[in-house]
């Protein structure tokens, strides 16, 4: 009698606990999975070659809802999204970030985003969510989750004028030109003889003083005849 007692005491307990647990289990299993997408947009670059970026997330913990893909590759001026298959309410957190990638000259984005999604009961066993964002570390919340790679400017080397200087060397040629002049004298008699005698010739005085008388009668001669004629 005691052993059927205890057997119809458990056999109430099970039916119980079934159903206590029972709605919950069937609830769950009644929603329709909802699809969550957390868009990404990624600035445009100041570079002549089109930038990807790399972009990352990571659920809070194993309980959080896996997204589709754990990274995205995204254009500059794009927008990407990640997409989450979410089964029940809840509030599930996520942090994104950009991987910094090898393109030298490129400043890569170093902010980290939390990202939440609140799940709840939607109409006719549906769900709906809301994605709110903030930085990793401001209470601030974000817009939107965005990041801006900075292309750093390229200094060109300043062009190297090279002056060269030439030495010109000039030399000076002095030229001394022997200038030789000639001097004609009138032929005169009397200084032919002093400049025969000038010259170092040997001629008897006596000859030079009687040649000299000659020479001076003959011209004083001369000129009276001359004036004579030219009276008449």
């Amino acid at each position: 009698m005691k052993t059927s007692q205890i057997t119809a005491s458990v056999f109430v307990e099970c039916l119980l606990s079934l159903s206590f647990f029972a709605p919950g289990a069937l609830s769950a299993q009644a929603y329709t999975p909802l699809k969550a997408e957390i868009p990404v947009f990624c600035q445009e670059v100041a570079d002549p070659e089109v930038q990807v970026y790399q972009i990352a997330i990571r659920p809070e913990n194993e309980m959080t809802p896996v997204p589709d893909s754990g990274t995205l590759e995204v254009a500059e001026n794009s927008t990407g999204r990640f997409e989450i298959e979410i089964t029940e309410p809840g509030t599930y957190r996520y942090q994104i970030s950009e991987t910094a990638g090898s393109v030298s000259g490129v400043q890569y984005d170093e902010r980290v985003y939390e990202v939440t999604v609140f799940v709840e009961n939607g109409p006719e066993d549906t769900l709906v969510c809301a994605v709110t964002a903030g930085i990793a570390g401001s209470d601030e919340k974000a817009g939107q989750i965005l990041f801006q790679n900075i292309a750093e400017a390229v200094t060109e080397p300043a062009e190297t004028t090279e002056t060269v200087t030439e030495t010109v060397t000039v030399t000076t040629e002095t030229v001394t030109t022997a200038v030789t002049s000639t001097v004609t004298q009138p032929a005169n008699p009397i200084v032919s003889i002093i400049n025969g005698i000038k010259t170092g010739d040997s001629f008897p005085v006596y000859a030079l003083c009687l040649g000299i008388c000659a020479v001076l009668t003959a011209f004083l001669f001369r000129r009276r005849h001359a004036g004579k004629e030219g009276e008449k």
